[in-house]
């Protein structure tokens, strides 16, 4: 499990005439990108084995997280799934894994502008060992 978090004070970061996403956001908008000194986000990444381990078996992952979304387009973000390594007999380094997410957009800014709302999604991958030195993914 990994928690984490972070506060920036009163604190200019990189200047804002400089990011291309206020530049893009002011053409969408009509107007000038507002900004906020304080910014906050918390996080929560975490997996688990239901049985064996990183070599061989398989568990669950799953993502938390939270912003003050007055400065970050993302309110909050959840995902999670199942993966798995090593499964099949003599197949050591092959994997899959299956997930979905959500993302909820702040209601400002440029993504609002742009008329992008909230996100579901998903993926589904196997990953096949052909030799030591390369592996072929398909992805959905």
């Amino acid at each position: 499990m990994t928690a984490g978090a972070a506060y920036g004070i009163d604190k200019e970061r990189f200047r804002i005439t400089e990011n291309p996403r206020v530049l893009i956001q002011d053409i969408a908008t009509g107007g000038s990108a507002a900004t906020d000194d304080d910014s906050w986000a918390i996080y929560m990444n975490g997996y688990q084995y239901i049985q064996g381990d990183e070599s061989h078996g398989w568990g669950l992952f799953g993502r938390l997280g939270f912003s003050d979304g007055e400065t970050n387009p993302i309110d909050w973000h959840a995902a999670g799934g199942i993966g798995a390594v090593g499964l099949i007999p003599s197949r050591d380094q092959d994997r899959w894994g299956l997930g979905a997410y959500y993302q909820e957009s702040d209601n400002n800014g440029i993504l609002a502008a742009l008329n992008v709302d909230s996100e579901v999604g998903g993926e589904l991958f196997c990953n096949f060992q052909l030799t030591p030195a390369t592996n072929v993914t398909f992805d959905l």
